[in-house]
């Protein structure tokens, strides 16, 4: 597990999911495994291009750069997490674009890619459930 100090805290690197399948980066402090921050946003409603889960799809992640999270998006390229991506016009610099570096992107794809079976695995017990509910329906 690598680890990096974000200003004062030092924290590990949590990926997941949007909604609609554009990648979350949280930071999880390591000296007691609570959320510290999320870089990311889901901009997907104020996006001026054509597709945002297509053209923000994995690599790219797209982080909010201002409030509370000013300067997130410099942190994550100076410890090599990422490296610039495409302008995102309309957020006027607020709400940047990155891309995961190729050692990043293949800790992240292994950390989704657990989440896709966790998933997969509920729904096809979610499924039996229901079959079996409606098995004991028609016996009745």
């Amino acid at each position: 597990m690598e680890t990096f100090k974000f200003g004062k805290c030092k924290c590990r690197l949590s990926f997941g999911y949007y909604e609609n399948n554009t990648v979350a980066i949280s930071a999880i402090q390591v000296w007691n495994g609570e959320l510290w921050n999320v870089f990311t946003i889901n901009y997907e409603r104020f996006y001026q291009g054509l597709n945002y889960a297509k053209e923000m799809a994995f690599p790219a992640v797209v982080i909010k750069n201002y409030d509370i999270n000013e300067g997130c998006y410099q942190m994550l390229l100076d410890a090599g997490v990422i490296q610039q991506g495409p302008y995102l016009p309309g957020s006027n610099g607020g709400v940047q674009v990155g891309v995961l570096t190729e050692k990043w992107a293949a800790i992240a794809k292994k950390e989704l890619e657990k989440i896709l079976v966790a998933e997969a695995e509920e729904a096809a017990k979610e499924a039996k459930r229901r079959k079996k509910k409606r098995k004991n329906r028609k016996r009745n």
